[in-house]
């Protein structure tokens, strides 16, 4: 019963680590979009919303402004912790 306990927690820990070092969240499709890129892709006026869900995906939110406008909001996130000697 301990040799099992042991394994486990060994295995808990050692996932626990390899996972901890880079971890990334929210849409993986603007993981290399700038803004450069998104003026290009998006032209005021001319692009359509389908044009935008088709290069970016779909939005993690929409919300509409004060003066009636649409606002599309995307979310990416890389972070990688930097290990300690």
């Amino acid at each position: 019963m301990k040799k099992l306990a042991l394994i486990t927690s060994s295995l808990i820990l050692g996932a626990s680590l390899f996972t901890g070092c880079a971890v990334k969240t929210g849409n993986d499709t603007i993981e290399e979009v700038t803004q450069t890129s998104v003026a290009q892709k998006i032209i005021n006026g001319k692009t359509t919303k389908d044009e935008v869900r088709k290069e970016f995906g779909e939005p993690l939110s929409v919300n509409f402004m004060e003066n009636g406008l649409e606002k599309w909001e995307y979310h990416h996130t890389r972070k990688v912790d930097k290990g300690i000697n």
